[in-house]
């Protein structure tokens, strides 16, 4: 089995980022993907509802 380690960076809203934590999670379980480091979520400066997050995945070919 091959792997792929990527760094991502997740930008969106606070519930669209945790939708997609709750997705890569899944796709975990699944062994489809292994999450190896998970930020905490930052909030971009200013006004912004906008958030990110920082990861290191593994995709499990």
């Amino acid at each position: 089995m091959s792997t792929n380690r990527v760094k991502m960076r997740l930008s969106g809203t606070e519930s669209e980022l945790h939708a997609w934590l709750s997705y890569l999670k899944l796709l975990q379980d699944k062994k489809h993907v292994n999450i190896l480091e998970e930020g905490k979520l930052y909030k971009n400066r200013g006004e912004s509802e906008i958030y990110r997050i920082y990861l290191e995945v593994d995709l499990l070919l």
